[in-house]
């Protein structure tokens, strides 16, 4: 009996864990993110819904591997079906109005904050989000993906 209640346990488990989001990396190469949250996204669902006709905010703890940075960009894109589909994001500059003052240090934690329109022409799918924010060379500080659903 114990065995048997032991593996409905597991069962349990193994599927909130199968049915949350996970924000994954994409190729940080500069820092390392330490959280994600994304607005009105229920993070017990295996996808985040990206309602049309509403503006979603992004936040990303993180912190950078070494170096100073003093210029980051932000890109945003799409992938469905293997393309990858530009996000136009209102602010593409990093260092203002998003929550950072660069230039950016080693050994401290900053928070990225930025929201974006999801347009009613957007056509109702699943999409995995990535969000970069770059340094002055191009190189990913960091890359996140969402895993979204555009309803």
């Amino acid at each position: 009996m114990k065995y048997l209640t032991g593996v409905i346990g597991l069962i349990i488990c193994l599927s909130v864990v199968v049915e949350s989001v996970v924000f994954t990396d994409c190729g940080s190469i500069k820092g390392k993110f330490t959280k994600v949250s994304v607005s009105n996204c229920d993070e017990t669902k295996p996808k985040c819904v990206l309602k049309r006709g509403t503006n979603a905010t992004v936040n990303i703890d993180f912190q950078l591997n070494n170096e100073i940075e003093k210029e980051i960009k932000v890109i945003c894109h799409g992938k469905v079906s293997g393309l990858d589909v530009p996000f136009k994001l209102p602010n593409p500059d990093a260092c203002v109005n998003s929550g950072l003052s660069c230039p950016l240090k080693k050994g401290i934690v900053y928070q990225y904050t930025a929201s974006f329109p999801i347009l009613k022409i957007y056509p109702k799918l699943d999409v995995e989000v990535r969000f970069e924010l770059r340094n002055s060379e191009g190189k990913d500080i960091i890359c996140v993906v969402i895993p979204s659903k555009i309803q």
